[in-house]
């Protein structure tokens, strides 16, 4: 019955002939983990290839059946990448968004791609190394806040599931069986001065993007960071209930008054565009069909509506903050 229903919010939302091709690559991936003719898959996405592995529940099976994911995302950086910029990608899991970066800031610009699981670098560095990328340095390490990172002596327990793009620092994540593992960690200061100041800081860390974003505004920069990231509104409401933790609220705040705004938010998901227009917004960009929902971008949030939308009420998905 819940196959059936989600054959039909697929054909909904990406069309029957999308549907139809999603079909066939998954009859493929059924193939390919039965006979084992390979445990990767290469296939073109966008205007690069990756490899993909059919076994994993997350990222990789996406892709493999529908050729792109969280296109809202891409059209955010599309809009505010340039040529030459430097980049740390925090979270860059298997490398779709680290390959699509770099063809958008070219050969002369730089990333750093940040990925603690130790499967998803090594899937990582042969992506890379598929598209001859030479512009990404990879560091195997997770990202934590400088409190964080002296209490633990530079390591701490990483949680991750069957979703290889679903992963954190601490055991909060539902609905899964957890593995875990000692990772190495460094903070956002450190990163910076071991490597560069960067243009665009991205992350999609599950809820960790508190920490860095807290930690940020404690450090002094000739130039601060535009910063792209995807909000978790459930971990944000657990910070709530822990005194030791960085509260998003008070990390946005605390943003606002050094200069953050935001510039751009995607919504998640159709109510959360019917807020935005409920608080007087206009889209920027309309009817994005992209992970069986249908998304809008909009742009300039006011701080006191971008408070309550990210951390309390939800409906946004992607945030791009700038000075």
């Amino acid at each position: 019955m819940k196959l059936v229903k989600n054959f039909f919010i697929t054909i909904n939302s990406k069309g029957f002939f999308v549907t139809l091709n999603a079909i066939k690559n998954f009859l493929i991936i059924l193939i390919n983990n039965f006979f084992s003719f390979s445990k990767l898959i290469k296939k073109k996405i966008f205007n690069f290839e990756m490899y993909l592995d059919p076994k994993d529940r997350g990222i990789s099976r996406t892709l493999l059946l529908f050729g792109n994911r969280e296109l809202d995302h891409k059209i955010i950086l599309e809009t505010v990448l340039k040529k030459d910029m430097k980049i740390f990608d925090i979270g860059a899991n298997i490398g779709y968004y680290v390959l699509m970066q770099s063809k958008l800031i070219g050969k002369k610009g730089k990333i750093l791609a940040v990925e603690p699981v130790r499967k998803n670098m090594k899937l990582l560095k042969k992506n890379l190394e598929l598209n001859k990328n030479n512009i990404t340095r990879t560091i195997q390490v997770a990202v934590t806040n400088k409190k964080k990172f002296k209490k633990f002596n530079g390591s701490e327990i990483f949680y991750t599931t069957s979703h290889s793009n679903i992963g954190r620092l601490d055991n909060k994540i539902k609905n899964d069986k957890n593995k875990k593992f000692i990772t190495s960690t460094l903070y956002l200061e450190r990163l910076i001065k071991d490597n560069f100041n960067p243009d665009l800081i991205r992350m999609d860390i599950e809820g960790s993007e508190v920490d860095i974003l807290n930690d940020l505004t404690d450090i002094k920069l000739k130039k601060y960071p535009t910063i792209c990231f995807e909000t978790h509104i459930s971990q944000y409401l657990l910070r709530n209930k822990n005194n030791n933790l960085p509260k998003m609220d008070k990390t946005l705040r605390k943003m606002f008054k050094i200069g953050y705004r935001v510039r751009f938010a995607s919504t998640s998901y159709e109510l959360g565009s019917k807020k935005l227009k409920k608080l007087g917004y206009k889209p920027f960009y309309k009817n994005i069909k992209t992970d069986d929902v249908n998304r809008e971008i909009y742009m300039n949030l006011k701080n006191k509506d971008a408070l309550k939308l990210i951390c309390y009420e939800g409906g946004l998905r992607t945030i791009l903050m700038s000075r």
